[in-house]
């Protein structure tokens, strides 16, 4: 069987950063270690939880929101100047960003020394690398599980590709996006494009909810409605109504808005250069390396890491994917 099977990718910075933030976790050497101990803890129980064949763990590269910086300069702006996380360890944002890479970088040797496989392509953003591994690399896998808590994922989901947030504790299949949101999973991103992301900044169409939406246009419970489709009933209903709804107004006033949103939203087919597409394959086509766990408990005698266990939490974590690895 094909390595490719099941395939495990981890959206990395969103897990480290969310661990940090929430892991208050100090060695007997008075150390913040939040971030290293909580990351490999969590990609352990992904890990265990799924079985994969290949697991992966995905970061941004240098430069990689650049694309859609240019096509519209306030993305992600929101995230300058936040202010610090971890207040109750550290007095200054300095000192607590030290730690934060410190880290960060000490959590990349771990990986080192484990059956797992590292991408990062620099000027691509993580989610177009994962999306691409997703839709195109893993095209005749079984099963692949994306875990992260961006919900832009949430667009990508089929009967093969899932999605776990690990803050919901939830597992996003078409089922589960219908339950949730009373929508198909195929229109997920329209309602995306209309709502917009506080969180990387972009701003939607006002006045509109989900539920409204969902009143307004029925179709997207029962069949698929793309961009195009939503202007043109939106225009229609404009033109045939003396007193037309402000929801349609909205959004053909908002055409522009719309479509700019899908240009950064959308990860069906990523916007990335043939030669990063390369990169990406010849990562992910790239030998697994058999697991060093001596080298392992050296990093985590160091770091002064906590574990009851480690031998047995390593054996029973990773020996899965060891002997896939054997077969690369």
């Amino acid at each position: 069987m094909s390595i490719n099977q099941r395939v495990l990718i981890i959206d990395s910075l969103n897990t480290f950063l969310r661990v940090w933030a929430s892991i208050p976790v100090i060695s007997n050497t008075g150390e913040h270690i939040g971030g290293v101990q909580g990351f490999l803890r969590s990609i352990g129980s992904n890990i265990r939880d799924f079985a994969p064949s290949k697991c992966i763990l995905v970061f941004d590269g240098k430069g990689g929101s650049y694309r859609r910086k240019k096509l519209y300069p306030e993305y992600k702006g929101n995230r300058i100047n936040k202010g610090t996380m971890r207040r109750d360890f550290f007095s200054t944002k300095e000192e607590e960003m030290l730690s934060l890479r410190s880290q960060l970088a000490k959590t990349i040797l771990y990986l080192d020394t484990l059956p797992v496989q590292v991408i990062s392509v620099d000027n691509i953003e993580a989610d177009d690398t994962i999306a691409y591994i997703a839709k195109q690399l893993c095209a005749d896998s079984e099963k692949v599980r994306i875990v992260s808590t961006d919900r832009d994922f949430l667009q990508l989901v089929n009967d093969k590709i899932e999605v776990y947030s690990p803050v919901k504790k939830k597992l996003y299949t078409p089922t589960e996006i219908q339950q949730e949101y009373g929508i198909l999973n195929e229109n997920y991103l329209v309602y995306r494009t209309l709502s917009g992301d506080d969180g990387d900044n972009i701003d939607g169409v006002g006045g509109i909810g989900l539920k409204t939406f969902i009143k307004e246009f029925p179709t997207i419970t029962t069949g698929k409605i793309d961009i195009d489709t939503l202007i043109q009933l939106s225009e229609n209903s404009i033109k045939t109504s003396k007193k037309p709804k402000k929801i349609f107004q909205n959004i053909v006033n908002s055409k522009d808005i719309i479509w700019r949103n899908y240009e950064l939203m959308q990860l069906s087919d990523v916007n990335i250069s043939g030669i990063s597409k390369m990169q990406i394959l010849d990562k992910f086509n790239a030998k697994v390396k058999f697991p060093n766990y001596y080298q392992f408990q050296l990093l985590a005698q160091r770091d002064a890491l906590i574990f009851k266990d480690v031998t047995t939490w390593l054996y029973s974590t990773f020996n899965g994917l060891a002997a896939w690895s054997k077969q690369t």
